[in-house]
């Protein structure tokens, strides 16, 4: 996934992070990372390895959050102004932190901050939060920009064909996307069941970004 979609530069939002699987090497690579996890001991072991990586302290910004609450604050949500989040500063020793308030230096621009690519690594799970993002990208920072590809895991049984994998993206999306999904096969779970990575540029006409969508 790294090395095919992530370029140096692009920001990366890791929803589901870990301890960073995704995360870290795309900020080897020279993406900036905005790494989401809502258990706690995830998020602190997740900065544990990026300073056993070497990896520069302004290239990840660690949450603590729900999904959801994620992509809201980033969104500019009036009712969430700060996240708990820590910084590469709190991974010091294996002691499990709480999470603290909201890392200094890092804020939601207004107009929403934006970001390249969107990771949602819980393959059991993660199609139920693809709802989060229709509507969201209506602040004024996504105006002239690209909207992000969404990069899902999920678990398919081995018979779907691709159409029906894109019509169960759709149906968790709430409409339809622009082109056909990049699907790619990770592995076999069990004779019946697939792990899939399904690739996407989330759909202009659901962005929020116009009065009609």
């Amino acid at each position: 996934l790294v090395d095919r979609y992530f370029r140096e530069g692009e920001m990366i939002l890791d929803l589901m992070c870990g301890v960073g699987p995704f995360a870290l090497p795309a900020a080897k690579k020279g993406c900036k990372v905005i790494a989401n996890d809502l258990n706690k001991h995830s998020v602190h072991w997740l900065l544990v390895n990026a300073r056993l990586n070497n990896i520069d302290a302004d290239s990840v910004v660690a949450l603590n959050m729900d999904a959801r609450e994620v992509v809201r604050f980033l969104s500019e949500s009036p009712d969430l102004k700060e996240a708990p989040s820590f910084g590469l500063g709190g991974a010091e020793g294996s002691a499990i932190p709480e999470p603290p308030q909201a890392t200094p230096g890092f804020s939601v621009p207004q107009g929403g901050k934006t970001f390249d690519h969107v990771v949602m690594n819980l393959p059991r799970n993660a199609l139920e939060f693809l709802d989060i993002f229709k509507g969201s990208f209506a602040g004024k920072s996504w105006a002239d920009r690209a909207l992000p590809q969404i990069h899902v895991y999920t678990f398919m049984n081995t018979s779907a064909t691709d159409e029906e994998v894109r019509e169960q993206i759709e149906a968790r999306v709430g409409g339809k996307l622009d082109e056909a999904p990049d699907i790619h096969t990770v592995r076999m779970i069990s004779p019946r069941e697939n792990m899939l990575c399904v690739s996407f540029r989330f759909p202009e006409k659901l962005s929020g970004r116009h009065p009609l969508s």
